[in-house]
């Protein structure tokens, strides 16, 4: 992550599993909200990054490989197992 342009970056994933990252989505309201699609399922970090777990909504132990937003509802299109989606308005 950079906060300057790309003058300096931070890794975030220290805490994910050791595989491809797919996709990386920004709760539109509560930036430091983040989603993070990997080979392994759908992890979110509460705290920009700084720490990260798997989430209990949506796809479990499957490649996410894509996210977006609708709203305040966050949808992610799997490899294989469909299309999932987590109504996060009332965070």
């Amino acid at each position: 992550m950079t906060h300057d342009g790309g003058g300096r970056w931070t890794q975030l994933a220290e805490t994910l599993p050791d595989v491809p990252i797919r996709a990386v989505a920004v709760h539109p309201r509560r930036t430091e909200l983040l989603y993070c699609g990997t080979e392994v399922g759908l992890f979110a970090s509460e705290d920009g990054g700084a720490n990260w777990s798997a989430t209990n909504e949506g796809p479990t132990n499957c490649s996410v490989d894509q996210l977006f937003w609708m709203d305040e509802t966050l949808v992610s299109a799997t490899h294989g197992r469909g299309m999932f989606r987590i109504d996060l308005s009332a965070v």
